[in-house]
């Protein structure tokens, strides 16, 4: 590992901004081929989505002041998203909008610098100058004062930039197999869930276990004092119950005056009524839960219907539009349970048949879901490199390569 020094970005690097004046383009402006008008929302995972970006003229980009970005500019947001950014690689170059500053490398390897504003260092030194009130907002000045140790020799620079982008390049290709493969499941929901028999939510119910309005206070106890979960609209996420979120936990004692109606059992379908509404997740364990805010358990009558297939039918796009025609409130949305019995259902006839499909979407979830824990796996190799590799008392890349 060679020597490293402490220098601003500033004395790296030089600070462009867009037009803020009145050449600012308009919408009516806007065309669908030209050069690249670039926005916070272009940026995702470091690149810019060209396929969503709004272009301008030639004529209209000469009329701006603003910067004309070059390949390996770094684009960096003042405003909303503060710290957001994506290197820009473009065979042409184009502009961005007034919440953007560029960052063009000077004194330091472009994707070295990449990996530095991609940091937990610079997560810290953006906290500690945003200055922001209602809405997050930094500015030129105070990105251009940010300070990192940088290696002086480019080809450390390098070496270091290399690493790191080979598990980028790593998380690019797990994130674009995610997209392909829930492209593909969106398909076969709407291909497997169209067709069937049109029968009201109420008839396929067995069991709905609804216990709003319940609360420990009301029972004269507390939450705590025991190790049972409740489920709640709070850790019922769509597809799966995460206890991660905030979850209460309550004794034996308030389970048994809680729970009169009877046992959750591994299998039941849980549904949020409200805030959020139509969030839908299955339970996998067979232990003892609280049933608590906002949620309803639901046990199918099988002689119409199997749990699994009503899994992934309340979680279809076709189903969640349904209920939002119904849905009462404004700021939270939320159904009466009436209203929700009443709401139709599409079921196959053959209950073989509605195994089938949910077994078949059910190997669709799991190859997502497969995916998803090698992307955090790989975000966790990232992370860990970056404390070694951007630390000068770190581990030296030599030992990478």
């Amino acid at each position: 590992m060679g020597e490293w020094k402490n220098a601003s970005i500033g004395a790296l690097c030089e600070l462009l901004n867009g037009d803020r004046g009145q050449a600012y383009p308009s919408a009516d402006e806007l065309v669908k081929e030209g050069y690249p008008f670039i926005n916070a929302g272009h940026l995702i995972n470091g690149r810019v989505d060209f396929s969503k970006c709004d272009y301008i003229t030639a004529k209209k980009l000469q009329s701006l002041r603003g910067v004309k970005l070059q390949n390996s500019d770094i684009i960096y947001c003042l405003r909303g998203t503060i710290g957001k950014n994506a290197i820009y690689e473009w065979p042409s170059t184009g502009t961005v909008a007034s919440s953007l500053v560029v960052i063009r490398a000077q004194n330091i390897i472009p994707r070295f610098l990449f990996q530095l504003l991609n940091s937990s260092l610079e997560e810290k030194l953006r906290k500690a100058s945003d200055n922001g009130t209602a809405q997050p907002n930094l500015s030129a000045e105070s990105v251009a004062k940010y300070s990192f140790c940088v290696p002086i020799d480019e080809k450390e620079q390098t070496c270091i930039a290399e690493v790191l982008a080979t598990v980028d390049e790593a998380m690019d290709k797990t994130r674009a197999l995610i997209e392909k493969y829930t492209n593909i499941k969106a398909g076969m929901v709407q291909d497997l869930l169209g067709s069937g028999e049109e029968v009201p939510f109420e008839r396929i119910i067995n069991v709905c276990f609804d216990y709003r309005g319940r609360t420990p206070k009301k029972l004269g106890m507390d939450w705590g004092n025991g190790d049972i979960p409740a489920l709640s609209a709070n850790n019922v996420t769509m597809g799966k119950i995460d206890f991660s979120k905030p979850t209460n936990y309550g004794s034996a004692e308030l389970y048994k005056r809680w729970m009169t109606n009877g046992d959750i059992h591994k299998g039941y379908i849980l549904f949020t009524m409200e805030a959020p509404l139509g969030n839908v997740a299955k339970v996998e364990i067979e232990q003892r839960y609280i049933l608590s805010q906002r949620t309803i358990a639901i046990d199918c009558n099988r002689e119409y219907c199997i749990n699994d297939y009503l899994y992934h039918y309340l979680m279809s796009a076709k189903f969640q539009r349904y209920i939002a025609l119904y849905a009462s409130g404004t700021t939270a949305k939320g159904i009466q349970r009436k209203q929700l019995y009443k709401l139709i259902v599409t079921l196959p006839k053959s209950i073989e048949k509605q195994q089938r499909i949910a077994d078949m979407l059910t190997a669709a979830d799991e190859r997502i879901q497969t995916e998803r824990d090698y992307l955090t796996k790989l975000q966790d190799i990232k992370r860990g490199l970056m404390q070694d590799l951007l630390d000068p008392n770190g581990v030296s890349v030599d030992v990478l390569m």
